[in-house]
C-alpha cells in the first residue's frame, strides 16, 4: 500500500514538472514567444504588385494586426516594438491553371508578400521571407467577380504562414 502512494506521488511530481516545463515553452494559443516580448509593430505593407487591388494593402495590414491582437498577449504599437513586421506585396497575379484544348477552364489568383521580421530582443530569430498562396476559380468568371471571396481566403492563409513563422519559431 505504501509503495502505491509513493508511486502516485512520484507520478504526480513528474507530471507537475513536465507540465511546468511545457508551459514555459508553449502556450495554448500556439505561441512560443518568450515572455519578455511585450509588443509587436506591424507596418503598412505597400502594394508594389504590377496588377493592383486597391484595398489589398490596408486590408492585409489590418488583418495581420488583428491576428496578433487576438492570438497573442502582445500590444500592437506604432513604433519601437519588441518585434517588427514590415514588407511589401510583391505580386498579385492572375494566370491559367487548367486548359482543355485551347480553352482555359480554371484560372488562378496568386498573392505573394515579402516579409521582414525583426526581433529586437534576439536578432538570431529575425528573418526575411516571401510568403505566397493562391486560389483557383472557374475561367467563366472574371477576376473582378471573384476577388471579394478569394482575396480574404488567400490572405488568411498567408497570415497563417507568417504568424506560424513568427510565434511558433518553426
Amino acid at each position: 500500500m505504501r509503495n502505491i502512494k509513493i508511486k502516485n506521488i512520484g507520478f504526480a511530481l513528474l507530471l507537475l514538472f513536465v507540465t511546468n516545463l511545457l508551459t514555459g515553452c508553449y502556450s495554448l494559443n500556439g505561441s512560443s514567444l518568450p515572455p519578455e516580448i511585450k509588443s509587436v509593430q506591424i507596418d503598412v505593407f505597400p502594394n508594389y504588385a504590377p496588377l493592383q487591388n486597391i484595398t489589398l494593402s490596408q486590408r492585409f495590414t489590418n488583418d495581420l494586426r488583428d491576428r496578433f491582437q487576438k492570438r497573442t498577449p502582445l500590444s500592437v504599437v506604432k513604433e519601437k516594438g519588441d518585434i517588427v513586421l514590415s514588407g511589401e506585396i510583391t505580386d498579385y497575379r492572375e494566370s491559367y491553371s487548367a486548359v482543355t484544348g485551347d480553352q482555359a477552364t480554371k484560372n488562378r489568383l496568386t498573392i505573394r508578400i515579402k516579409v521582414n521580421y525583426v526581433n529586437n530582443l534576439d536578432d538570431k530569430k529575425s528573418f526575411e521571407k516571401t510568403f505566397e498562396d493562391y486560389a483557383e476559380y472557374d475561367a467563366n468568371r472574371t477576376l473582378t467577380q471573384v476577388e471579394g471571396t478569394l482575396v480574404p481566403e488567400i490572405t488568411e492563409r498567408i497570415i497563417d504562414q507568417i504568424y506560424s513563422a513568427v510565434v511558433t519559431d518553426w
